[in-house]
């Protein structure tokens, strides 16, 4: 991590707010999901994912995002209490 990212968020490893730097870049563009293809036996399929990257970066967005925003955060939340010891969940 960064000395700066350190210096922003406590040593947690958040990046910062936007509106508490100045030097933010604001977010502009075309910034699609990336959708994570999974194999019969739920491994990553990587070789979708490439090909998804591949046809995602000729199309000329501006970056790309992940879903957590999506069911699976859910799902993360019920695992990590069942893994992890003293795990609480709001």
């Amino acid at each position: 991590m960064s000395e700066d990212l350190a210096a922003h968020d406590g040593g947690a490893g958040h990046a910062p707010a936007a509106a508490t730097r100045a030097d933010a870049t604001p977010l502009a563009g075309v910034l699609p999901v990336v959708q994570t293809a999974f194999n019969s036996d739920a491994t990553v399929d990587f070789g979708a994912l490439r090909t998804e990257l591949e046809w995602i970066a000729e199309q000329g967005v501006a970056g790309v995002t992940i879903g957590m925003v999506t069911d699976i955060g859910l799902f993360l939340e019920q695992l990590a209490a069942e893994l992890v010891p003293g795990y609480a969940t709001f």
